[in-house]
């Protein structure tokens, strides 16, 4: 059976706030201190402490892979190339048209300004447009409402729920599996004034 071509990765990508590029050599420091962060984790699947060597094996693989099993980027404030934190697809599925959905704003002081909505809408129109998905779907913590409405705000919505998937802090939580179909993005694409809508390119 013949493989389908692998879709060439973007040097860059540009939402309406951030700029999304590919990890370089000076990103190391800052991401291992955003994966050592434990109020950062604490909203994420993997969780500190992480050491040097596993997040270099990380990026070397993430930038051997990228384009076919996963897009890895660096998110970075669009007016100064600030980083500010990664986001990614992974999984990568090319006959199914599926990828999963992961980000991580490690810079605290940027909390709640949006840029993760922004970096979020960025990627999903590349995953959608670019890679030709038909779904993007994402694991979120049930005590992180606040990720959750960033995610509904971009169109993902709650398939399901796994109980008590998640020992954390001494107690059960549920995990929320959430996702978006391409039909339901570019209806939000189509819409014209509800700032939904994802950033022209």
């Amino acid at each position: 059976m013949e493989r389908e071509p692998t879709p060439a990765v973007p040097r860059e990508l540009r939402g309406e706030r951030v700029l999304l590029r590919p990890s370089e050599p000076g990103d190391l420091e800052p991401i291992l201190r955003w994966f050592n962060d434990a109020e950062m984790t604490h909203f994420l699947l993997s969780h500190a402490p992480i050491g040097r060597e596993e997040e270099e094996r990380w990026i070397a693989r993430t930038t051997s892979e990228q384009g076919a099993s996963v897009v890895y980027f660096v998110i970075c404030r669009l007016e100064d190339r600030l980083p500010i934190g990664t986001v990614s697809l992974f999984d990568i599925d090319r006959r199914r048209r599926s990828a999963g959905f992961g980000i991580a704003v490690g810079e605290k002081s940027f909390w709640g300004r949006r840029l993760g909505t922004d970096t979020t809408r960025t990627i999903v129109d590349f995953g959608f447009r670019d890679l030709e998905l038909e779904r993007i779907w994402l694991h979120v913590h049930a005590y992180n409402p606040r990720g959750r409405r960033a995610y509904e705000k971009v169109g993902f919505v709650v398939e399901a729920t796994a109980r008590r998937a998640l020992y954390h802090r001494g107690a059960w939580h549920d995990v929320l599996a959430m996702a978006i179909l391409r039909s339901e993005w570019e209806a939000l694409r189509a819409w014209p004034g509800d700032g939904s809508r994802a950033p022209s390119r």
